[in-house]
C-alpha cells in the first residue's frame, strides 16, 4: 500500500464528498457493520453507518437522496460533513421546473449543498444557452439559502464520439456555460457509470472556468487516496470517491494516528 503523509491524506479527506446514494452491497457491508457495530438492516441503518464514517474522517460532505435527508439531519450533527442532496439525479432527465421544485424542497428542509445533473442532451446538441439557463436558475434559487450548487456534466455522455477535439470542445463549452451562470462547481460525473475524472479532463475544466468563482469537483474512478492527490494536483477543488477510499483509510489506521480530521 502506498505511503502518504498526514498532510496528503488530509488534503483528500477534507475535500471528499462521501456518497450515500449507492446500494448496500457485499463489498461495503463489512465496513458499514464495523461503523455501526451491528448488521445494517434498514435504509436508515445505511445512512447512519455512512454518516458515522463520513463524520469520523471529517469529509467535506455527505451526498444523499431526498428521501434520506431526514436521516442525514439526524445523524450528521457536526459542521462537517455538510448535508448534500442530489437533484435531477443521476440522469438529468427532469424538466427544469421539476428539478427546481425538488431542490427547493430540500433547501427548505435543511440541505446544505446541492448536486444537480445538467441535462446532457443540451450539451450534445450544442445548446449551451440552455445549460447556462438551467445552471443559473438553480444557483440563483439556492443563493438566498447560502447554498452552493454543483452542476454535474456526465462527461462520459459527452465523450460518446470518435472526434476527440469535439469532445473536449463540448466539455469546455459546457463548463464555461456553468461558470457564466454563476454556478459554484462543475462536477465531472455522478459516479453511476457515467465516466471517470482524469487529469486531462480536470485541467480542461479548470482552464475553462479560470477567472470566475466556479470551482471543479472531480468524480468518477477515484478509488484511492493516490487518485485523489493526482486530481487535486490537476486542479480539482473537491473530490467524490468510492468506498475503497474508506477501506484504505481504515487500513492506514488513520483514526488512531492522531490526525486532526
Amino acid at each position: 500500500m502506498p505511503t502518504h503523509t498526514p498532510e496528503e491524506i488530509k488534503s483528500v479527506t477534507s475535500t471528499f464528498d462521501f456518497s450515500g446514494t449507492l446500494t448496500v452491497n457485499l463489498d461495503i457491508q463489512p465496513i458499514m457493520k464495523r461503523a455501526l457495530g451491528r448488521e445494517v438492516k434498514t435504509p436508515e441503518d445505511y445512512v447512519h453507518a455512512a454518516a458515522l464514517i463520513a463524520t469520523k474522517y471529517r469529509f467535506a460532505a455527505f451526498a444523499g437522496w431526498p428521501f434520506q435527508l431526514e436521516w442525514m439531519k439526524k445523524y450528521l450533527t457536526t459542521e462537517y460533513p455538510k448535508k448534500q442532496m442530489v437533484v435531477n439525479f443521476p440522469y438529468g432527465t427532469d424538466p427544469l421546473e421539476v428539478a427546481l421544485e425538488q431542490m427547493k424542497w430540500g433547501l427548505d428542509r435543511g440541505a446544505e449543498e446541492i448536486d444537480s445533473v445538467i441535462p446532457v442532451q443540451f450539451a450534445q446538441a450544442g445548446d449551451f444557452a440552455a445549460i447556462e439557463k438551467y445552471a443559473a436558475t438553480l444557483q440563483d434559487a439556492a443563493r438566498p439559502y447560502g447554498v452552493q450548487v454543483k452542476s454535474i456534466i456526465r462527461v462520459a455522455d459527452l465523450m460518446r464520439t470518435e472526434d476527440e477535439l469535439r469532445t473536449y470542445a463540448t466539455i469546455i463549452a459546457t463548463s464555461k456555460a456553468v461558470a457564466a451562470a454563476g454556478g459554484a462547481f462543475v462536477k465531472t460525473c455522478t459516479g453511476w457509470n457515467d465516466g471517470k475524472a482524469t487529469s486531462r479532463i480536470i485541467a480542461a475544466i479548470k482552464e475553462a472556468v479560470a477567472g470566475t468563482d466556479t470551482m471543479v469537483k472531480a468524480s468518477g474512478g477515484i478509488s484511492c487516496i493516490g487518485d485523489g492527490l493526482v486530481l487535486l494536483a490537476a486542479g480539482a477543488d473537491r473530490l467524490a470517491g468510492r468506498w475503497t477510499v474508506v477501506a484504505e483509510l481504515e487500513a492506514l489506521g488513520v483514526a488512531g494516528a492522531g490526525f486532526d480530521f
